[in-house]
């Protein structure tokens, strides 16, 4: 499987986004998924 637009963080950078995220502020997450037709019916 070839991935590109691959995007990686070091936990170092997690931590460090984390601590300095302001308080009381919404953090919004996506996810954006990929699924290949069901096969099988």
């Amino acid at each position: 499987m070839n991935l590109k637009d691959q995007v990686t963080h070091q936990r170092e950078d997690f931590f460090a986004f984390m601590n300095n995220y302001p308080p009381d502020t919404p953090v919004a997450m996506i996810n954006i998924l990929k699924f290949k037709a069901k096969s099988g019916n």
